[in-house]
């Protein structure tokens, strides 16, 4: 396996010119390696599964313009120089809110189920698809907002306008509700329990939990693979 994804690396270099060292995949970011898109107001990363310490990604751009899909580059999963596991879930049980709005538990969600979604480009709520689950995995530790919302440390929320990673925020910040106001945290706990947490990538690439608005965090391996074979 690792002489395929080998040589695909190999392919993608040669297309693309890169004369780089492969960067690890937790120093793969947007402003950084999705530069360009002219037109289009929205872009993201999708990330393959780490297969032999090598995973491939792609940056995708659409919203305003027709969307397009970049080559796919690899990038370097090993433990080495990757700081723990880049992937930042929620824990089981959080209500996910649908498109219809309704709650599912986050657990329980599926390839194509409809989630309400913030639009960053117009600031507003709308419908998006779900367009791949990503592999659960056990935790050691966690935190809890107002004693509703558990997340990883580096789960990106919606605070002031901008996306904040669980860990960084403070008693006193205040959070987005998809209907228009606001949330003030009195309360922020690091738990520390092994706990199992799941995560699922839309196409919008944000969803709402526990009547939070959150971003899905699309560096976490997916049980259907990226890769183009």
């Amino acid at each position: 396996m690792r002489s395929i994804v080998m040589l695909m690396i190999l392919g993608v270099l040669a297309v693309t010119g890169a004369a780089q060292a492969i960067p690890y995949c937790h120093q793969v970011d947007l402003g950084t390696f999705c530069i360009g898109g002219e037109g289009c107001t929205t872009h993201r990363i999708e990330f393959g599964s780490c297969i032999d310490e090598i995973k491939l990604f792609r940056c995708v751009w659409y919203g305003g313009c027709t969307p397009f899909e970049g080559n796919w580059q690899p990038c370097d999963c090993s433990s080495t120089g990757n700081p723990g596991n880049g992937c930042d879930c929620l824990l089981g049980g959080t209500p996910i809110r649908m498109a219809d709005g309704s709650t599912k538990p986050v657990e329980q969600i599926q390839v194509g189920d409809r989630v309400l979604a913030y639009d960053e480009p117009t600031a507003r709520m709308s419908m998006s698809e779900v367009t791949s689950i990503h592999k659960p995995y056990v935790v050691t530790h966690y935190f809890i907002i107002n004693e509703e919302l558990s997340a990883t440390e580096n789960h990106p929320v919606l605070s002031g306008g901008k996306w904040v990673n669980v860990s960084n925020l403070s008693v006193g910040d205040v959070l987005t509700s998809p209907d228009g106001w606001d949330m003030e945290i009195f309360a922020l706990r690091k738990i520390e329990e092994e706990v199992k947490v799941y995560n699922f990538q839309v196409k919008a690439g944000t969803y709402v939990a526990n009547d939070i608005i959150v971003h899905n965090k699309e560096d976490c391996e997916a049980y259907a693979q990226y890769y183009p074979y």
